[in-house]
């Protein structure tokens, strides 16, 4: 009867801490800067308000250049509104030379289509055009480093680019890419486009007050814009901000992007480990729950491999206690070559080899990749995020 009332206590309060934790609310938010970029961007995650950009640090700002010459201060932005889901911001430089045009579609909380037209306004055909986009610096500048374990080993934020497939890969300044994303811990933010692009990286610190500020601010060119009179040319792009969890980046048809920095079977491993807890959390309705569950299936799977191990690690124990003074006698006799050839015979009667011992770790050996697995999961994936179990509040959180 004791031990009734401990289990449905038990099951009891993970649920209830569940349930508790997903009645919470938040609203999201999306507000522009005067120019067109991004100033702030908050989106709910498990009723909880999850920060992409703050003001602090605006981002998708428009840069434009003729014959190298920088322009941006010399656009003149006015903004246009048009539909509810749909907002437009204009500027011309200040010859009234050229016009440019980006137009926002909300088309959900996390996600906008995003497209940059240039135009001629004179009758003659322009100087070349540089266009872009300065996406700022990466998105740990603006939440707190939990310095944990993982922080130092994987990093607090990377940069990844694929071309025309999820075949991601790490991103460095001068790459071509349609698909840029910038990920931290938890969160990431994707830009998507059918034209190929090329991306740049300032590695100088900015002149800044912030401390939150650092030196590699990313940049998106979108190309050389040659226009003839009267002639225009249109960019279009998608922008998500999404929780690093397999299922909501398959959604947004960036599955590569999960667990993309991993040797491809140990990425694989992780998405199954990642699928289960899910899963589970949804059986058990609690995410504590299912993390045991897990690490109970997993040692019931390696139990027949860890009991041979052990018999076998027996085994060789008893041949190596019975060789042991043999090997000594003859170390104390012969030298040399001779010494060895002697010990190796001693190993060949008796059916053994010097690293026969190691079938003992075989079990541990199996282990090791279930534990980097979790140990990715824990780290890179969103799906711990907010939930709470007992008395711990948040599960991706370090005690």
């Amino acid at each position: 009867m004791p031990l009734r009332f401990l289990l449905s206590s038990f099951v009891l309060l993970a649920l209830s801490a569940t349930i508790a934790h997903a009645e919470s609310s938040c609203s999201a938010t999306l507000e522009f800067a005067n120019d067109g970029s991004i100033a702030d961007w908050v989106v709910c995650h498990r009723g909880v308000p999850q920060s992409f950009v703050q003001s602090a640090q605006r981002r998708f700002q428009v840069r434009a250049s003729v014959n190298g010459t920088p322009t941006v201060e010399a656009l003149q932005w006015d903004r246009l509104q048009r539909q509810n889901d749909e907002i437009a911001f204009r500027a011309t430089d200040s010859r009234r030379s050229f016009e440019i045009l980006r137009t926002y579609h909300r088309e959900s909380d996390s996600t906008l289509t995003h497209s940059i037209s240039i135009r001629n306004l004179l009758g003659r055909p322009l100087p070349e055009i540089q266009l872009g986009m300065e996406l700022g610096g990466s998105l740990g500048t603006e939440i707190q480093s939990a310095r944990t374990l993982a922080d130092y080993v994987y990093g607090f934020s990377r940069a990844d680019l694929a071309t025309d497939t999820d075949d991601w890969r790490p991103a460095s300044s001068g790459d071509q890419a349609n698909r840029f994303a910038m990920t931290s811990r938890h969160i990431a933010l994707v830009i998507d486009g059918p034209q190929l692009f090329e991306i740049h990286v300032d590695t100088e610190m900015p002149e800044s007050t912030d401390s939150r500020a650092e030196p590699n601010q990313w940049t998106v060119d979108l190309g050389p814009v040659q226009l003839g009179a009267y002639e225009s040319q249109i960019f279009q792009h998608k922008i998500s901000v999404l929780s690093t969890q397999t299922n909501v980046l398959a959604q947004a048809g960036y599955d590569g992007l999960m667990f993309s920095d991993l040797w491809g079977p140990l990425a694989t491993l992780s998405k199954w480990i990642e699928s289960a807890f899910s899963g589970l959390s949804r059986i058990f309705g609690s995410l504590g729950i299912a993390v045991i569950v897990l690490a109970m299936a997993i040692r019931l799977i390696t139990l027949p491999v860890s009991l041979w191990a052990t018999r076998k690690q027996n085994e060789y124990q008893l041949v190596a206690d019975k060789m042991k003074p043999l090997i000594a006698a003859v170390r104390d006799k012969y030298k040399g070559e001779e010494q060895s050839e002697r010990i190796i015979a001693i190993y060949r009667e008796n059916k053994v080899t010097p690293f026969t011992g190691l079938k003992g770790s075989v079990g541990l050996f199996l282990q090791i990749p279930f534990l980097l697995a979790v140990f990715n999961v824990t780290t890179a994936s969103s799906i711990f995020d907010h939930q709470s179990f007992l008395w711990i509040l948040d599960l991706s959180q370090s005690d």
